[in-house]
């Protein structure tokens, strides 16, 4: 139950915990909401009500490109969380930027790199399913594990209590609908769902985050041949598509994944930039036409919730803030960790989560502008004119050859803002370094 103490509400023993959604955020929170009690000698009733969780037959992407970064997989790890290789699909030590003037090849600054997952159970419609443990299932199990219950069924309603700060009651379920209290409500499900909705619809002040359009396509490559030389690089297309901001390939066992990301994407542009030749050039170097085996049409995030919290609801992961266009996935685990020790270490009243939780979703807020501001300074410069453009990027060629790892100021900036695992603020001040333009300078010059 949760009581009032101190004028604010705390969860006591046996509180009763619902958690919305069995993706990344929700699994996360009640690993570290459970792993914290126990320590503290509590025990609470953890139960996450999962929708599509645990199933064999939803996406099998989880609606992601499947990226897992380097920061993202230590922080795991200090949480007890380790990733066996049946999880892992590909290590990624590279990345490619891919424009119309050329390309250049990305090593990773340190021996730290990224690997790639499936979210769900793999692509629909592929020959074979998968044999490897999906990420999803994995920290969900992870959480089963710590003490929560799984119940596979959807939300449909959440009711306030008549009595100010009391339990609200969720209504969940498909065929036979049933009710149950909570003493603590956490929002989950991400922004592919209905939840978030729901929750806004309550009046009290939370509007869901802003989101654009994006498509994602599972490519079978294994019979044409796919480059051996890009099964550990994520390739990073810059090729000015109308309609397009952000494309990339993500190499997997036997697949590609297509992700575009753009205020209105669709088939047309999906369709124009599988056309274009320098991705057919990525997507079948052998030649051929790679087979279509799963697509699917995720909201993106690109702004945060307003006020993503209440006396006993708290909104972590997708419905809250994350990381614009990369490593959504460290955000949940940021937001999520932070939820569970508010909860736990101060309450689950309103002025606890607006004092404890609301500053780190409004940390990733802020962050996330100084992202856009780079995402803007790389189309201008990039796009600026051909000369330039090929002038920065036989720099950065140059940077890979001539200069050691830890002293490729542009490479790693690129590599940073690609992997997502460097905040955009410090990124920003990197791009503003004077020290910068002379590596590029001098690199350039000796280019030519």
């Amino acid at each position: 139950m949760a009581e009032p103490r101190g004028g604010h509400l705390t969860l006591v023993d046996g509180a009763r915990v619902a958690v919305v959604g069995g993706g990344p955020a929700g699994a996360l929170f009640a690993c570290f909401l459970l792993s914290a009690a126990r320590r503290s000698g509590r025990h609470f009733d953890v139960t996450i009500y999962g929708g599509q969780a645990g199933r064999q037959d939803g996406y099998g992407c989880g609606l992601s490109a499947g990226v897992l970064a380097h920061d993202f997989v230590r922080d795991l790890r200090e949480a007890g969380i380790l990733l066996p290789e049946s999880v892992i699909q590909r290590r990624i030590s590279h990345f490619v930027l891919e424009t119309n003037l050329g390309s250049v090849r990305l090593a990773s600054p340190g021996a730290a790199s990224s690997v790639t997952v499936w979210r769900g159970p793999g692509p629909r419609g592929a020959a074979s399913p998968s044999s490897a443990v999906n990420f999803d299932r994995l920290l969900l199990s992870s959480a089963l594990a710590q003490g929560a219950v799984l119940v596979p069924g959807y939300v449909r309603k959440v009711v306030p209590c008549p009595e100010r700060g009391g339990p609200p009651r969720l209504v969940y379920g498909d065929l036979n609908r049933q009710e149950t209290e909570a003493d603590l409500v956490v929002g989950a499900s991400g922004l592919n769902s209905r939840f978030p909705t729901l929750v806004a619809e309550l009046g009290f002040g939370y509007r869901p985050p802003g989101t654009i359009a994006s498509v994602q396509v599972e490519l079978e490559t294994t019979q044409y041949g796919t480059c051996r030389a890009d099964t550990d690089a994520i390739t990073v297309f810059m090729l000015n598509l109308p309609g397009v901001m952000f494309a990339s390939l993500t190499p997997k066992d036997g697949y590609q994944t297509v992700t575009l990301v753009g205020e209105a994407v669709g088939d047309r542009e999906l369709g124009a930039f599988l056309d274009h030749p320098v991705v057919r050039r990525r997507v079948c170097p052998g030649g051929g036409q790679p087979r279509v085996v799963c697509r699917c049409r995720p909201r993106a995030l690109n702004s945060a919730a307003v006020q993503p919290y209440a006396d006993r609801l708290v909104m972590v992961g997708d419905a809250a803030a994350s990381r614009l266009y990369k490593n959504g996935l460290h955000s949940a685990l940021v937001t999520a960790r932070a939820a569970a020790t508010t909860a736990l270490e101060h309450g689950v009243g309103r002025e606890d989560f607006a004092r404890y939780y609301e500053p780190v979703c409004n940390a990733i807020a802020a962050d996330n502008e100084s992202g856009r501001w780079l995402l803007h300074v790389y189309e201008r410069v990039l796009g600026s004119s051909p000369w330039v453009a090929r002038r920065i990027l036989n720099a950065v060629a140059r940077e890979q050859v001539q200069l050691p790892p830890g002293r490729r100021p542009a490479c790693d900036i690129l590599w940073h803002t690609l992997t997502g695992d460097v905040p955009y603020g410090e990124l920003r001040r990197r791009v503003l370094s004077p020290g910068l333009y002379l590596s590029l300078l001098r690199e350039g010059l000796a280019s030519k």
